[in-house]
């Protein structure tokens, strides 16, 4: 019979040529070492540029706001007090194209609400007040007819129990106000010229103010003949 053969169960001896999937070669430690490193740098270059970004942002926003304040600044400049019916009759039209905006400005020349009818005049001009009343009688503009300046206004006045009653018993107080100082004052003008030139005509240079009344109606009959006769000069030249 054949001898059969004999199988050794010694351990396998590992090959020197496998090698180990764990292990990693000392070259690629070192490239992705660089790698993370330059992903790092490139995340800080990111956050930096981030942050930049913003405060350009936060600038141009800046910058817009300025712009606009300097825009409505020079608005409120050339528009308000409103120096003629024209402009008035613009100025409405203005303000349906951006309401809101008119109410932040007229808001800023009022103020408070107390102040209106004092300020009436910052608003409109008293060149412009003297040919209105808010219901055009008396051969006056009607200032009612402007609604949508109207309408601003209202927004700007408006707080709690403040109705449209209010609103128009403040345009026409606001309206006769002016007026009412106004005449005051050119009347007030008008005999501070008068009697300066009757005080050329006072005896004894005494003051028109302090002379008893029957000397006061000679000085004014005097006066007004002198008046006459400047009247009459003045044709025949």
């Amino acid at each position: 019979m054949s001898k059969r053969k004999k199988f050794s169960c010694a351990p396998l001896r590992e090959s020197s040529n496998n090698t180990n999937i764990n292990t990693v070669s000392e070259p690629e430690t070192s490239t992705i070492a660089v790698l993370k490193n330059d992903i790092r740098i490139l995340k800080e270059n990111v956050a930096e540029c981030k942050t930049m970004l913003q405060q350009l942002i936060n600038t141009q926003a800046k910058s817009n706001i300025m712009l606009t304040e300097i825009s409505t600044q020079k608005h409120i400049r050339t528009t308000f007090p409103i120096k003629s019916l024209d402009e008035l009759r613009k100025v409405d039209d203005d303000i349906g194209e951006n309401p809101d905006r008119y109410v932040a400005i007229l808001k800023g020349i009022i103020g408070q609400q107390k102040y209106f009818c004092k300020r009436f005049s910052n608003i409109v001009s008293g060149d412009v007040i003297l040919k209105l009343n808010y219901d055009g009688v008396k051969n006056m503009i009607p200032f009612k007819d402007f609604q949508k300046l109207n309408n601003a206004l209202f927004g700007c006045l408006k707080t709690e129990g403040y109705d449209e009653k209010s609103y128009i018993a403040d345009i026409r107080n606001a309206i006769k106000l002016f007026k009412g100082r106004h005449f005051k004052k050119q009347k007030n003008q008008e005999q501070a010229i008068t009697e300066t030139k009757l005080q050329k005509f006072s005896a004894g240079g005494e003051p028109y103010r302090k002379r008893k009344k029957k000397y006061k109606d000679f000085d004014q009959r005097l006066f007004s003949i002198v008046n006459s006769f400047e009247k009459d000069e003045r044709e025949n030249d």
